[in-house]
């Protein structure tokens, strides 16, 4: 009986090729430093000799697959491997000892610098009490960072670091327990475990717990837990509620882990009852899942083109942002950054993504890998249509996830058949996973090297590495390297104009120089993302009396950055001139709970409650306004006036003495105090 071309057909050559291909991506960078490679030119910031290092380990890698000879090295290998963590009696107990040391490994080698993500922005925020700053997509995982502050003593940028630092090591252990645990529930074939472990450890995702300041590495435990548990329920049946716990725990920690909710219904309905009411509901149930499909769609586009916040979450079709306008769903440079991102976070994709494709076959018989297959599809259109706001190289942590459940999903639809095959890649590809991911720790873990790869963030991606340059800035003026700081500072200056002429432009408006902001605002490119650029328009709007559209304006700046305590106050401005006072206080109530040291915003939220004849929070302000500053004269003629209508003349004595005291400087004092004396005798004596 003839076999089929998919059993025939030969894969070494095209592999070898693959593998091969896969180290010179490696070397390029070399070559061409400038070429946009980020998820893979981490040599460059390395001394030579570790570059001499790592291409002859990684070319030895390449060269031992060509020989017969590897196919008994790898097939021992994976052999042991399987031996130690699956089948020994203490395989347990070697599992936690492999645990142990990597976390120890972490925690001497913890990252010193925060150039690479959000890092520095949110150890100011979380460190601090601006609770309301928080992101509503991962207030989740910034309740955990403040619990844990709570512990260790009280909020502070210190013990924020700490916090951060101990969710990060401590995910990273939880983490390599669930990589064992994960390859031992896809397969019982030792080569798919080995691969599957060493692709897990062999990740540029491990760098997530070096104390990694950001929220994400929380998203990991909950993420491979749910994986874990998922895949077991698939493979026997048992524990259906136990995934729901680690999918619930990921939507709180951040919004992305929603793209696991497709796959979770497909588990439900793939063993035993939930498979016989899909057999007998097929059509109900696809009729359902198209009609909820339909409704989530509408709502998203809905918000997509009424809200600004949900619209600058996605990257444009064709036409990027007024930021990058080259960068876009369809554009060469996105493609390049996906394809960065999954070098990065799954070194070996291009070999296992070629046996994963001659295993397509197997698809519809591994309910395993349709599985994880869904999980990744979520996670690749989250890559695909989200926007990385702060550039891929610095969210690449953000995106993590999709390199690894593609690489998953890869590993498990590879058949027996190609397993056998493939025992002399196993030796090299183990080899290739462990070293991949060194340089990119390296480059990240070392102050010099990071900083040299925030400075080439920063030349290859201009248009939205402003980020990168003002953290680096802000570094070198700590630490005094005044040439470096004013390199950067003339840098700001020629690259982001934009900025530059709206902050110009405010200065202008704000010492009422009306033409020179107009005339600056001439020159400034309209940007409907920009929050400053909206907040703009709205002052100037005010400034010449047209509250409507001030109103509008920063009611789009507000969509876009909702705790900016400053637009709040602007939009109770606005309304003031309206003589809207409800809607007024509702805003200076908000900005109050963003910023509640600020005696100016105080002083408002007292003198619009009189307004509003609310005298009792009239009086709760003016006191905090007093206690701020005695000679405040608004705070000196409302607690004269409160004292008045709460007809206490001794009190109404105090405070008008007071004022008379310490409020001359109010252009109304002594046409008040006259109104006072008045008031006074009115009272009961």
């Amino acid at each position: 009986m003839r076999k089929s071309a998919g059993k025939t057909f030969d894969l070494t050559p095209l592999l070898i090729l693959f593998f091969a291909l896969t180290v010179l991506l490696r070397l390029i960078p070399l070559l061409m430093p400038e070429i946009r490679l980020w998820g893979m030119n981490h040599l460059l910031f390395l001394p030579d000799i570790w570059v001499m290092l790592f291409t002859l380990v990684w070319i030895a890698a390449v060269a031992m697959s060509f020989g017969k000879w590897g196919k008994t090295i790898g097939v021992t290998l994976a052999d042991r491997f399987n031996t130690l963590f699956y089948e020994k009696t203490r395989r347990l107990i070697l599992r936690a000892a492999v645990t142990v040391i990597l976390t120890l490994l972490i925690i001497v080698f913890a990252s010193p610098m925060h150039f690479l993500g959000d890092g520095y922005d949110l150890l100011k925020t979380l460190g601090s009490e601006m609770r309301s700053i928080i992101k509503p997509s991962e207030m989740g995982a910034s309740y955990v960072i403040l619990g844990l502050q709570s512990i260790l003593g009280g909020v502070s940028k210190e013990n924020a670091l700490t916090a951060f630092q101990i969710v990060s090591v401590t995910s990273g252990a939880i983490s390599v327990w669930l990589f064992f645990l994960l390859a031992g529930v896809v397969t019982e074939h030792p080569i798919k475990r080995v691969l599957i472990f060493t692709s897990a450890v062999g990740s540029g995702a491990l760098l997530l717990f070096f104390g990694y300041v950001e929220t994400y590495p929380l998203l990991w435990p909950t993420t491979l837990g749910y994986l874990y548990f998922g895949l077991r329920f698939i493979k026997t049946g048992h524990g259906p509620a136990w995934p729901l716990p680690f999918l619930l725990a990921g939507m709180l920690i951040h919004v992305q882990s929603t793209v696991l909710l497709p796959s979770y219904f497909y588990m439900i309905l793939s063993r035993e009852r939930g498979l016989a009411i899909y057999r007998k509901h097929a059509r109900l149930i696809w009729s359902g899942v198209i009609t909820v499909a339909l409704v989530v769609l509408t709502l998203i586009l809905y918000k997509y083109y009424t809200d600004l916040f949900v619209k600058d979450a996605f990257l444009p079709l064709i036409t990027g942002k007024p930021i990058d306008p080259g960068y876009a769903i369809i554009s060469a440079v996105h493609f390049l950054d996906i394809c960065n991102e999954l070098v990065l976070i799954s070194p070996l994709i291009l070999p296992f993504g070629l046996m994963a494709l001659f295993s397509l076959r197997q698809y519809a018989k591994n309910n395993q890998a349709v599985f994880l297959a869904i999980a990744a599809a979520g996670y690749l259109l989250f890559l695909l249509v989200v926007d990385p706001k702060l550039a891929m190289p610095r969210d690449w942590d953000l995106f993590a996830m999709s390199g690894f459940t593609l690489t998953l999903t890869c590993l498990t639809l590879i058949s027996e058949h190609q397993l056998d095959r493939i025992g002399r890649f196993v030796g090299p590809f183990v080899i290739f996973l462990v070293t991949a991911p060194i340089p990119f720790l390296i480059t990240n873990l070392g102050t010099q090297s990071s900083i040299q790869y925030a400075e080439y963030i920063m030349n290859t991606d201009v248009p939205r590495s402003m980020s990168t340059l003002v953290v680096l800035h802000d570094y070198y003026e700590q630490i005094e390297d005044h040439a470096d700081f004013d390199r950067l500072t003339q840098l700001y200056r020629t690259r982001y104009t934009n900025k530059i002429n709206i902050d110009r432009a405010f200065r202008a408006a704000k010492g009422s120089d009306l033409q020179g902001a107009k005339l600056l605002l001439s020159m400034i490119e309209p940007d409907e993302y920009n929050v400053n650029y909206h907040k703009l328009i709205g002052y100037l709007a005010i400034k010449e009396g047209r509250a409507d559209s001030a109103i509008k304006s920063i009611d789009r700046a507000l969509q876009l950055k909702p705790y900016i305590y400053d637009l709040h106050k602007t939009r109770a401005l606005a309304f003031l001139q309206k003589n809207i006072y409800d809607s007024a206080l509702v805003s200076l109530r908000r900005a109050y709970t963003l910023k509640a040291d600020d005696i100016d915003l105080i002083q408002a939220m007292s003198s619009v409650y009189f307004n509003c004849k609310e005298y009792d929070s009239m009086g709760v302000y003016a006191f905090k306004c007093y206690a701020m500053d005695t000679s405040n004269y608004h705070a000196g003629y409302l607690l004269s006036e409160y004292y008045y209508i709460r007809q206490q003349p001794d009190s109404m004595h105090y405070y008008v003495n007071i004022y008379r005291a310490n409020c001359s400087a109010d252009p109304y004092h002594e046409d008040r105090l006259h109104a006072f004396d008045s008031l006074l005798k009115e009272l009961p004596q």
